[in-house]
Protein backbone atom coordinates (compact mmCIF):
# COMPACT_ATOMS: atom_id res chain seq x y z
CA UNK A 1 0.00 0.00 0.00
CA UNK A 2 1.40 3.44 -1.21
CA UNK A 3 1.73 5.70 1.53
CA UNK A 4 -0.14 9.16 1.01
CA UNK A 5 2.19 12.08 0.02
CA UNK A 6 3.36 14.78 2.43
CA UNK A 7 1.44 18.32 2.35
CA UNK A 8 2.55 20.69 -0.30
CA UNK A 9 4.08 24.00 1.85
CA UNK A 10 4.68 26.99 -0.27
CA UNK A 11 7.40 29.06 1.37
CA UNK A 12 7.34 32.79 -0.05
CA UNK A 13 10.67 34.37 0.76
CA UNK A 14 13.08 36.97 -0.88
CA UNK A 15 14.98 40.34 0.42
CA UNK A 16 13.49 42.30 3.07
CA UNK A 17 11.56 45.39 1.42
CA UNK A 18 10.92 43.40 -1.72
CA UNK A 19 6.77 43.12 -1.10
CA UNK A 20 7.43 39.52 0.17
CA UNK A 21 4.35 40.41 2.63
CA UNK A 22 1.79 41.73 0.66
CA UNK A 23 2.21 39.12 -1.81
CA UNK A 24 1.94 36.44 0.87
CA UNK A 25 -1.42 37.52 2.22
CA UNK A 26 -2.84 37.93 -1.61
CA UNK A 27 -1.92 33.95 -2.23
CA UNK A 28 -3.20 33.09 1.06
CA UNK A 29 -6.59 34.58 0.43
CA UNK A 30 -6.59 33.23 -2.90
CA UNK A 31 -5.82 29.77 -1.83
CA UNK A 32 -7.42 29.80 2.00
CA UNK A 33 -4.38 29.51 3.52
CA UNK A 34 -2.87 30.13 6.80
CA UNK A 35 0.54 32.38 7.56
CA UNK A 36 3.61 30.52 9.04
CA UNK A 37 5.77 33.67 9.36
CA UNK A 38 9.31 32.95 9.05
CA UNK A 39 10.97 36.34 10.45
CA UNK A 40 12.94 35.74 12.96
CA UNK A 41 12.13 39.35 14.84
CA UNK A 42 8.88 39.51 13.80
CA UNK A 43 8.24 36.56 16.56
CA UNK A 44 8.83 39.14 19.73
CA UNK A 45 5.95 41.72 20.80
CA UNK A 46 7.04 44.96 20.90
CA UNK A 47 8.75 45.83 17.37
CA UNK A 48 5.90 45.75 15.63
CA UNK A 49 6.98 48.45 13.64
CA UNK A 50 11.01 47.53 13.45
CA UNK A 51 10.48 44.73 12.26
CA UNK A 52 7.74 45.44 9.69
CA UNK A 53 5.60 42.75 11.37
CA UNK A 54 1.66 42.03 9.12
CA UNK A 55 -0.50 44.99 11.24
CA UNK A 56 -4.09 44.74 12.44
CA UNK A 57 -5.78 44.41 8.80
CA UNK A 58 -3.26 41.87 7.59
CA UNK A 59 -3.88 40.43 10.70
CA UNK A 60 -7.67 40.12 10.64
CA UNK A 61 -7.89 38.95 6.76
CA UNK A 62 -5.58 35.80 7.21
CA UNK A 63 -4.34 33.83 10.12
CA UNK A 64 -0.77 34.56 11.05
CA UNK A 65 1.42 32.02 13.57
CA UNK A 66 4.38 32.84 14.63
CA UNK A 67 3.70 36.70 14.82
CA UNK A 68 3.97 38.35 18.32
CA UNK A 69 4.77 35.04 20.08
CA UNK A 70 7.00 35.80 22.00
CA UNK A 71 8.27 37.64 25.07
CA UNK A 72 11.24 39.79 24.00
CA UNK A 73 13.09 38.17 26.65
CA UNK A 74 13.40 34.79 25.14
CA UNK A 75 15.49 32.81 22.53
CA UNK A 76 14.48 31.12 19.89
CA UNK A 77 16.54 29.19 17.71
CA UNK A 78 16.15 27.99 14.48
CA UNK A 79 15.21 24.32 16.06
CA UNK A 80 12.23 25.98 18.11
CA UNK A 81 11.04 27.45 15.24
CA UNK A 82 11.41 24.10 13.49
CA UNK A 83 9.39 22.45 16.23
CA UNK A 84 6.50 25.12 16.40
CA UNK A 85 6.27 25.22 12.84
CA UNK A 86 5.50 20.89 12.66
CA UNK A 87 3.40 21.23 15.72
CA UNK A 88 1.26 23.65 13.74
CA UNK A 89 1.05 21.58 10.61
CA UNK A 90 0.69 18.34 12.28
CA UNK A 91 -2.16 19.99 14.00
CA UNK A 92 -3.95 22.03 11.35
CA UNK A 93 -6.38 21.18 8.60
CA UNK A 94 -5.98 17.88 6.61
CA UNK A 95 -5.71 19.47 3.27
CA UNK A 96 -2.79 20.20 1.64
CA UNK A 97 -1.96 22.69 1.13
CA UNK A 98 -3.10 24.40 4.72
CA UNK A 99 -0.29 26.71 5.17
CA UNK A 100 1.79 28.87 3.52
CA UNK A 101 5.27 29.98 4.79
CA UNK A 102 6.60 33.63 4.38
CA UNK A 103 9.48 35.57 5.58
CA UNK A 104 13.53 36.39 4.90
CA UNK A 105 15.29 35.03 8.01
CA UNK A 106 17.37 32.54 5.99
CA UNK A 107 18.62 30.69 8.87
CA UNK A 108 15.27 28.97 9.99
CA UNK A 109 13.96 28.48 6.27
CA UNK A 110 17.34 26.68 6.09
CA UNK A 111 17.13 24.83 9.19
CA UNK A 112 13.72 24.14 7.90
CA UNK A 113 13.98 22.89 4.75
CA UNK A 114 17.38 20.74 4.82
CA UNK A 115 15.85 19.30 7.15
CA UNK A 116 18.55 19.88 10.22
CA UNK A 117 16.66 20.72 13.53
CA UNK A 118 18.82 22.29 16.46
CA UNK A 119 17.29 19.77 19.29
CA UNK A 120 19.64 20.13 21.92
CA UNK A 121 18.33 21.85 24.94
CA UNK A 122 21.23 23.46 27.34
CA UNK A 123 20.04 23.72 30.61
CA UNK A 124 19.38 27.35 31.42
CA UNK A 125 22.48 27.63 33.65
CA UNK A 126 24.68 26.94 30.46
CA UNK A 127 22.64 29.23 28.91
CA UNK A 128 23.11 31.92 31.46
CA UNK A 129 26.69 30.88 31.94
CA UNK A 130 27.49 31.92 28.05
CA UNK A 131 25.14 34.93 28.08
CA UNK A 132 27.71 35.75 31.27
CA UNK A 133 30.19 35.76 28.86
CA UNK A 134 29.22 37.94 26.34
CA UNK A 135 28.56 40.53 28.62
CA UNK A 136 31.61 40.38 30.12
CA UNK A 137 33.83 39.41 27.01
CA UNK A 138 32.00 41.16 24.18
CA UNK A 139 31.47 39.09 20.56
CA UNK A 140 34.97 38.60 19.95
CA UNK A 141 35.99 36.86 22.98
CA UNK A 142 32.52 34.53 22.65
CA UNK A 143 33.55 33.70 19.27
CA UNK A 144 37.17 33.09 20.12
CA UNK A 145 35.33 30.56 22.41
CA UNK A 146 33.28 29.08 19.76
CA UNK A 147 35.93 28.18 17.28
CA UNK A 148 38.49 26.78 19.82
CA UNK A 149 35.24 24.05 20.04
CA UNK A 150 34.33 24.03 16.46
CA UNK A 151 36.53 25.28 13.72
CA UNK A 152 34.34 24.90 11.47
CA UNK A 153 32.21 27.64 12.96
CA UNK A 154 34.49 30.29 11.21
CA UNK A 155 31.59 31.06 8.83
CA UNK A 156 29.41 32.69 11.57
CA UNK A 157 30.13 36.68 12.05
CA UNK A 158 31.28 38.04 15.34
CA UNK A 159 27.71 40.42 14.53
CA UNK A 160 25.74 37.20 14.42
CA UNK A 161 25.64 37.28 18.33
CA UNK A 162 22.55 34.82 18.09
CA UNK A 163 24.11 32.19 16.49
CA UNK A 164 27.21 32.67 18.48
CA UNK A 165 25.34 32.23 21.63
CA UNK A 166 23.29 29.05 20.02
CA UNK A 167 26.58 27.20 18.67
CA UNK A 168 28.64 27.54 21.83
CA UNK A 169 25.58 26.34 24.03
CA UNK A 170 25.54 23.62 21.64
CA UNK A 171 29.11 22.68 22.03
CA UNK A 172 29.14 22.69 25.83
CA UNK A 173 25.58 20.84 26.06
CA UNK A 174 26.65 17.58 23.74
CA UNK A 175 30.21 17.72 24.07
CA UNK A 176 30.90 17.83 20.21
CA UNK A 177 31.80 20.59 17.80
CA UNK A 178 27.80 22.29 17.29
CA UNK A 179 28.71 21.23 13.56
CA UNK A 180 29.19 17.88 14.60
CA UNK A 181 26.39 17.44 16.43
CA UNK A 182 23.64 19.41 14.39
CA UNK A 183 24.80 16.75 11.20
CA UNK A 184 23.48 13.97 13.49
CA UNK A 185 20.16 15.47 14.25
CA UNK A 186 17.90 15.27 10.86
CA UNK A 187 14.32 14.90 11.38
CA UNK A 188 11.90 13.15 8.66
CA UNK A 189 10.46 14.83 6.19
CA UNK A 190 6.57 16.55 7.55
CA UNK A 191 5.99 18.76 3.99
CA UNK A 192 7.02 18.62 0.49
CA UNK A 193 8.17 22.72 0.90
CA UNK A 194 8.18 24.54 -2.53
CA UNK A 195 10.69 27.41 -2.33
CA UNK A 196 9.27 30.68 -4.04
CA UNK A 197 11.84 33.51 -4.27
CA UNK A 198 10.67 36.89 -5.14
CA UNK A 199 13.50 38.06 -6.98
CA UNK A 200 14.72 41.69 -6.68
CA UNK A 201 17.94 42.68 -7.56
CA UNK A 202 19.52 45.14 -5.19
CA UNK A 203 19.14 47.93 -6.94
CA UNK A 204 15.35 47.65 -7.46
CA UNK A 205 15.29 47.95 -3.86
CA UNK A 206 16.91 51.28 -3.18
CA UNK A 207 14.02 53.42 -3.02
CA UNK A 208 11.70 50.70 -1.64
CA UNK A 209 13.88 50.74 1.88
CA UNK A 210 14.25 54.15 1.56
CA UNK A 211 10.89 54.71 1.67
CA UNK A 212 9.66 52.30 4.05
CA UNK A 213 12.81 53.16 6.66
CA UNK A 214 11.30 57.07 6.31
CA UNK A 215 7.60 55.42 7.16
CA UNK A 216 9.15 53.01 10.04
CA UNK A 217 11.17 55.61 11.96
CA UNK A 218 7.74 58.34 11.49
CA UNK A 219 5.74 55.51 12.61
CA UNK A 220 7.81 54.44 16.10
CA UNK A 221 10.78 52.38 16.02
CA UNK A 222 12.47 54.40 17.89
CA UNK A 223 9.97 54.61 20.41
CA UNK A 224 9.83 50.60 20.28
CA UNK A 225 13.39 50.52 21.02
CA UNK A 226 13.60 52.89 23.66
CA UNK A 227 10.32 51.09 25.17
CA UNK A 228 12.32 47.87 25.23
CA UNK A 229 15.45 48.70 26.46
CA UNK A 230 13.60 50.97 29.21
CA UNK A 231 11.81 47.61 30.17
CA UNK A 232 15.24 46.47 31.01
CA UNK A 233 15.26 44.18 27.70
CA UNK A 234 19.13 43.54 27.42
CA UNK A 235 21.26 44.86 24.03
CA UNK A 236 22.31 41.39 23.86
CA UNK A 237 19.19 39.95 23.45
CA UNK A 238 18.10 38.46 20.35
CA UNK A 239 14.71 40.71 19.80
CA UNK A 240 17.30 43.63 20.09
CA UNK A 241 19.79 42.13 17.19
CA UNK A 242 17.67 43.26 14.60
CA UNK A 243 19.05 45.64 11.94
CA UNK A 244 19.01 49.35 12.94
CA UNK A 245 18.85 48.98 16.96
CA UNK A 246 22.36 50.06 17.86
CA UNK A 247 22.09 52.69 15.71
CA UNK A 248 18.49 53.78 17.22
CA UNK A 249 20.66 52.91 20.35
CA UNK A 250 23.40 55.30 19.75
CA UNK A 251 20.79 57.87 19.02
CA UNK A 252 19.20 57.61 21.96
CA UNK A 253 22.06 58.60 23.96
CA UNK A 254 22.86 61.05 22.11
CA UNK A 255 26.34 59.82 20.21
CA UNK A 256 24.84 60.18 16.83
CA UNK A 257 21.88 62.90 14.83
CA UNK A 258 18.94 61.99 13.30
CA UNK A 259 20.53 62.36 8.96
CA UNK A 260 22.91 59.79 10.55
CA UNK A 261 20.74 57.61 12.41
CA UNK A 262 18.40 57.12 9.11
CA UNK A 263 22.18 57.10 7.00
CA UNK A 264 22.92 54.02 9.28
CA UNK A 265 19.94 51.88 9.13
CA UNK A 266 19.56 52.12 5.47
CA UNK A 267 23.40 51.13 4.87
CA UNK A 268 22.63 48.22 7.22
CA UNK A 269 19.31 47.10 5.75
CA UNK A 270 21.13 47.33 2.05
CA UNK A 271 23.88 44.73 4.11
CA UNK A 272 21.17 42.27 4.85
CA UNK A 273 19.47 42.88 1.95
CA UNK A 274 22.62 41.61 -0.62
CA UNK A 275 23.43 38.47 2.06
CA UNK A 276 19.79 37.29 1.36
CA UNK A 277 20.47 37.98 -2.52
CA UNK A 278 23.71 36.15 -1.95
CA UNK A 279 21.94 32.63 -0.27
CA UNK A 280 19.22 33.15 -2.90
CA UNK A 281 21.60 32.73 -5.56
CA UNK A 282 22.91 29.59 -3.91
CA UNK A 283 20.23 27.84 -3.58
CA UNK A 284 18.86 28.76 -7.23
CA UNK A 285 22.10 27.29 -8.09
CA UNK A 286 21.44 23.79 -6.99
CA UNK A 287 17.69 24.04 -8.67
CA UNK A 288 15.69 24.28 -5.23
CA UNK A 289 13.93 27.53 -5.76
CA UNK A 290 11.27 28.71 -8.14
CA UNK A 291 11.93 32.29 -9.18
CA UNK A 292 9.33 35.11 -8.86
CA UNK A 293 9.99 38.03 -11.69
CA UNK A 294 10.03 41.48 -9.52
CA UNK A 295 8.79 43.02 -12.39
CA UNK A 296 5.86 41.67 -12.57
CA UNK A 297 2.66 42.73 -11.02
CA UNK A 298 1.85 41.17 -8.13
CA UNK A 299 -1.84 39.44 -9.57
CA UNK A 300 0.52 38.09 -12.27
CA UNK A 301 2.97 36.77 -9.49
CA UNK A 302 0.03 35.08 -7.07
CA UNK A 303 -1.21 33.23 -10.30
CA UNK A 304 1.95 32.05 -11.07
CA UNK A 305 2.17 30.55 -7.14
CA UNK A 306 -1.68 29.31 -7.47
CA UNK A 307 -0.97 27.47 -10.82
CA UNK A 308 2.53 25.94 -9.78
CA UNK A 309 1.25 24.59 -6.78
CA UNK A 310 -1.82 23.21 -8.45
CA UNK A 311 0.47 21.44 -10.86
CA UNK A 312 2.31 20.07 -7.71
CA UNK A 313 -0.37 18.10 -6.50
CA UNK A 314 -1.26 15.88 -9.46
Amino acid sequence: MSQAPLPLLPILTGPTGSGKSSLALRVAERLGLEILNADSRQLFRGLEVATAAPDADMLRRVPHHLVGSHDPLDTVSAGDFCRSCCELIEGGPPRSPAFLMSGGSVFYIRAFIDPVEERVSPAPELRAQVLEWLESEGPDALRARLLALDPEASWISVNDVSKLRRHLEICLATGLPASQALQSLRRPATVRPLLFVLDTPLEALTGRLHRRLKAMLAGGMIEEVEALLKAGVPETSQALSSVGVQDIRDFLEGRIGRDTLEERVYRNTRRYARKQLTWFKALGREGRTRSLDHKQDEETLCRTICDTLEAARD
